[in-house]
């Protein structure tokens, strides 16, 4: 490998300093100086900078011919910072932010759009101080080495390069230094060639946090987020991220013999570096290097589009170990082999490479000693712990080899599309022979196959790996023997893995529709019970309120008015659990006719909403929790006759219909896709029924009677479809069909109090919520079943001879639907 010997300034010229005179180190000496030049006076060296500030100074060259250097400040022992130095035309030796001897350089910044810099351009250097947050912009113009800043001795820290035009005839560090540390300095090159390239550069100290962007453009030899030259120092936690380009434009094949590292090191450690390489062309890739013993590990490469001539690494180290690196191919195209360890001399475990996509590869081994084969070499560890990991994967390779474990991972089920992985094991200088697998485990995991491709059959056979010439398989465990998978969120599949001679398979054994879809139907269920108290409201206290208050109101215009509410809390056993908080208003107006008002007629306006718990414990599948709101609004009449006749006093007959629309949601974390994802609906739907029943009044004495009545109610919700998570889910009609019966007790304590109390039975006759997915039947909750209701209640009139009438209740339910309500009726005559 050659190592990068960048230009290394002339410190000693850049000590001439005539007419200067530092009072100290402050960093603020004087206020800034603005300097332009042409126009601005040289001193006797041919150097141009302000005179006598250290910061915020600000110099423009325009033209002219400068034959040294150029500062945006300068000194030889205080502190240099925000200065800043442009140049958009004419020429200079060296052009520099800002420079100091011995103190810190930071903040400084040079803008080049234009004219010539015979040597380098620096956005601050410092002898033996820290150069630190100093940047570099150029748009044009050209220039040997650009380097955001360079010390002598002391660390370079955050500094940045922004090139996007002009010439380079050398190279670019984002940040250099000859003995101290390069951290966190940073290079954005598009549009311009440079000889190479880092991020950040020490010769003998640590190279940590850079990074590098290519957009365009290109690179000679070497690319680097971060470089250590000699020594111990390590390269960690570099970035360098390809987006196009090229780097190894010197090869003899374009790209050959140069690419590019995300952190290189020499006898120091080469960890946490990573490479991402989004499109462009380069010879190779290697995410972390140690050249003379040091350590690769934990560096990570990921290809996303591009081309790459040579081989994929993910880390290496020569005469050092390699692990815990991780090689991602999920786009582009590799020329060469892919390692995602490689240890020369030394043992490379734990490492992981993840193919995605579709495409053909040479070899990839989970880790490589090159020096292996070599007469009288120790064997050396390559294997253990090394992962290969096939993401809907579908291609081939020449060989594979060096894993311990083989994953293969699917979200679709495409039997005739070939194998995931095949083995063509020869080159053009060696006969295919078979794949070794021994000693290894197999897993698979199909995370579920999606609604949009087809579903798999029984029987169906999909190859995982293949090699026509046989597969060596002694000692192979297989850790998912049987996988189940999901198609969607509604069907459920299990399959076999099997070990052949050529290939390793899987099969589906066994299809069923997911027993955990009967959550989807409990959002309708809560939606029809909510609904129901509504149906309750308006046929129980709704209707006998408003006939009471047409009876005993005494508006002249025989109108009355009637406001009823209720809150409750219910729960209802549906073949499950559903808990639901509801709340329903009904308001409207009723009159009375014929004599003494037996007839009364009335019209109301309803509405409901609520929020739902429901719970789903199954045999043969996980738990299921779900929630929802539910609301409805409509509106509706109500008739009431009380039969007059001797024989038939105290019977009365009563109906009504109501109709409107209802609405329900439905939420689920526990019922997921293969890929995790929620399950998630919103209907909404149009109701519609009625009910109609007798009473039965009678006095038991002067102050106390009982009323009696019978009911069957009816409610209707049309059918509605949604699709969930890809599933077309199809709700059907649901129907709720009531009986109930029951009998109130009125006590007059006073003549504006009357307490009562009563007890009541409910027969649900069916109220079954139906649905289907792909022809077939979901297991549905019902809300069929019996319920006892006890109630008590008082009615008052607030202001005693006024037509106005307040009354509070209270229910208890107990069965099929278990809980409490609490009610607010008022009525009045206008």
């Amino acid at each position: 490998m050659k190592t990068i010997l960048p230009f290394k300034p002339v410190i000693s010229r850049l000590f001439c300093i005539a007419g200067i005179t530092v009072a100290g180190s402050s960093l603020a000496e004087a206020a800034g100086v603005e300097l332009t030049y042409p126009g601005a006076p040289l001193d006797e060296n041919g150097l141009l900078f302000p005179q006598g500030s250290l910061s915020d100074n600000t110099v423009s060259i325009t033209g002219g011919s400068i034959p040294g250097n150029a500062y945006g400040a300068k000194t030889t022992d205080g502190d240099t910072i925000r200065n800043r130095i442009s140049m958009t035309g004419g020429s200079v030796l060296h052009l520099l932010g800002a420079y100091s001897a011995t103190g810190t350089v930071e903040y400084n910044s040079v803008i080049l759009g234009g004219g010539t810099v015979a040597r380098n351009v620096y956005g601050g250097e410092s002898g033996s101080g820290n150069a630190q947050y100093n940047s570099i912009t150029m748009t044009g113009g050209s220039a040997q080495w650009v380097q955001g800043a360079y010390s002598n001795s002391g660390n370079v820290t955050g500094n940045e390069v922004l090139i996007s035009g002009g010439t380079l005839s050398g190279g670019v560090n984002g940040g250099q230094t000859a003995g101290g540390d390069a951290i966190s300095n940073s290079v954005r090159l598009g549009n311009a060639t440079a000889t190479w390239l880092n991020g950040g550069y020490s010769s003998t100290g640590n190279a940590s946090g850079n990074r590098v962007i290519i957009t365009s453009g290109g690179v000679n030899n070497n690319a680097f987020g971060g470089f250590v030259e000699s020594g111990t120092g390590n390269a960690c936690n570099n970035l360098f991220i390809m987006y196009g380009g090229e780097v190894g434009l010197n090869g003899e094949i374009p790209g050959v013999g140069h690419g590019i590292m995300g952190g290189r090191a020499s006898e120091g450690n080469a960890s946490g570096n990573r490479v991402i390489f989004l499109g462009g062309h380069t010879g190779f890739i290697d995410g972390g290097t140690s050249s003379n013993g040091g350590a690769a590990s934990g560096n990570h490469v990921l290809i996303l589009g591009g081309n790459i001539d040579g081989s994929v690494t993910g880390g290496m180290s020569f005469q050092g170990s390699s692990s815990g690196n991780v090689v991602e191919i999920r786009g582009g195209t590799v020329g060469g082999y892919i390692y995602g360890g490689r240890a020369d001399k030394g043992t490379a475990s734990n490492n992981t490479v993840i193919l995605e996509g579709n495409f053909n590869l040479n070899g990839v081994f989970g880790g490589w000693d090159a020096y292996a084969s070599s007469p009288g070499a120790t064997a050396m560890d390559v294997t253990t712990g090394n992962v290969l990991i096939l993401e809907n994967f579908q291609g081939s390779a020449t060989n594979v080899g060096n894993f311990e474990h083989y994953v293969f991972r699917l979200s679709s089920w495409n039997e005739n599309g070939g194998p995931m992985l095949t083995i063509s094991n020869g080159t053009s200088s060696t006969a295919p022979s078979a794949t070794d697998l021994s000693g290894s485990t197999i897993r698979v995991e199909i995370t579920g196959v999606s609604p949009g491709s087809p579903g798999p059959a029984v029987g169906d056979t999909i190859s995982l790996i293949r090699n026509n010439m046989g597969l060596i398989t002694n000692g192979v465990i297989l850790k998912t023997p049987f996988v189940s998978f999901k198609r969607g969120i509604a069907m459920l599949y299990d399959a076999a893995v099997s070990v052949g001679n050529t290939s390793i398979d899987a099969t589906v054994t066994s299809s069923r529709l997911n027993p955990q879809l009967k959550s989807l139907s409990e959002g309708r269920a809560a939606a029809m019970a909510l609904n129901n108290q509504g149906a309750d409201l308006a046929a129980g206290l709704g209707i006998s309120r408003a006939a009471m208050a047409a009876m005993q109101g005494g508006s002249p215009s025989g109108m009355e008015t009637f406001l009823a509410m209720e809150g409750s809390h219910s729960n209802y056993a549906t073949g499950s659990r559903v808990e639901q908080d509801g709340y329903a208003v009904l308001a409207g107006v009723s009159a009375g006719f014929s004599k003494n008002r037996s007839v009364v007629l009335g019209g109301f306006m309803e509405s409901g909403w609520g929020s739902y718990t429901a719970h789903n414990a199954f045999a043969d599948a996980p738990f299921v929790r779900a929630s929802g709101d539910t609301s409805y609004y409509g509106g509706g009449l109500l008739a009431r006759w009380d039969l007059t006749d001797n024989g038939l006093r105290g019977i009365a007959l009563e109906a009504s219909f109501r109709a409107g629309r209802l609405d329900s949601d439905y939420r689920s974390g526990d019922l997921v896709d293969g890929a995790g994802n929620p399950s998630a609906y919103n209907l909404s739907s149009p109701y519609y029924g009625g009910h109609a029943g007798a009473a039965l009044t009678r006095e038991l004495d002067r102050k106390m009677n009982m009323e009696a009545y019978g009911r069957f109610l009816w409610t209707r919700q049309d059918g509605d479809h949604a699709t969930v998570s890809g599933d077309h889910i199809r709700f059907r009609d649901m129907n709720s069909s009531r009986l109930q019966g029951g009998a109130r007790f009125h006590y007059e304590m006073t003549q504006t109090i009357r307490p009562y109390a009563g007890a009541a039975y409910e027969w649900q006759c069916n109220g079954t919520a139906r649905a289907s997915t792909y022809g077939q039947d979901i297991a549905a909750p019902t809300l069929r079943g019996g319920t006892g209701m006890a109630e008590l209640g008082v009615i008052f009139q607030p202001v005693a001879g006024k037509p106005m009438f307040v009354d509070l209740g209270v229910k208890g339910y107990a069965g099929k639907r278990e809980g409490v309500s609490g009610s607010l009726q008022f009525r009045a005559a206008f």
